[in-house]
């Protein structure tokens, strides 16, 4: 009987190879990226994404009521609905808390 021999390659996987080193390092620069980079660079984003549509929501809300951007009526429209966002905050996380 004739015995067949099949070649795979195998790559060494164990610790202190040079596969698993090179895995370890793109794996940590994976990481270092994404802590330093994209994580700052979304929530930037997101942010500023909050920030227009709070302001979009102030001029809609003041102007149906007629008050003009610029005018001193839509300055203080503004801050009341900026008072009332940070009352309804402060309920909603005194709710989370189960207060």
């Amino acid at each position: 009987m004739a015995q067949h021999s099949v070649s795979t390659p195998v790559i060494n996987r164990a610790p202190g190879s040079l596969a698993f080193s090179l895995v370890i390092a793109a794996m940590v620069a994976c990481g270092l990226y994404a802590a330093f980079i994209a994580v700052p660079a979304m929530r930037a984003a997101a942010q500023q994404q909050l920030v227009q549509a709070l302001t979009d929501e102030n001029r809609s809300f003041c102007e149906k009521f007629g008050m003009r951007l610029g005018s001193s009526e839509f300055v203080a429209c503004s801050e009341g609905l900026a008072i009332v966002r940070q009352k309804q905050a402060d309920r909603d996380s005194a709710a989370a808390n189960g207060f």
